[in-house]
């Protein structure tokens, strides 16, 4: 059994959540800086990815099934989440998982781009 986020297709709980992201999403309210907090293994990263993959596949053929929290595996978002390259003008997204195990130059490097991101990039920190 594979447990990793990236593969989570259906989102089991955290179904309010979601839909409150997804509401903020719609009325252009949604922070560009997003701190999930909690126990490890509690869906933190999979309800990141599930938001993500919403918010990408909007106009896709295959978009995210919002009545069932579920991941289109045929959408084309999801198929490219592990690309790094931006190729449109879509919203972009950066998750850092286990942000406690970066040293601390790398967390200053990341406070330092936090601090004035750029439009359209939205930062979701577990």
């Amino acid at each position: 059994m594979n447990l990793d986020p990236v593969n989570q297709l259906s989102l089991y709980g955290h179904h309010s959540e979601f839909s409150n992201f997804i509401k903020l999403y719609k009325s252009e309210k949604l922070p560009n800086k997003i701190l999930l907090s909690g126990q490890k293994g509690i869906g933190k990263s999979t309800l990141a990815y599930h938001i993500i993959n919403h918010i990408l596949s909007i106009n896709e053929d295959f978009s995210y099934d919002t009545k069932n929290f579920k991941i289109n595996p045929g959408n084309k978002s999801f198929k490219l989440i592990l690309n790094k390259s931006s190729f449109n003008t879509k919203p972009r997204f950066v998750l850092i998982d286990n942000i406690e195990l970066l040293n601390i130059n790398s967390v200053n490097a990341l406070l330092k781009i936090l601090e004035e991101p750029n439009d359209n990039i939205f930062f979701y920190i577990d």
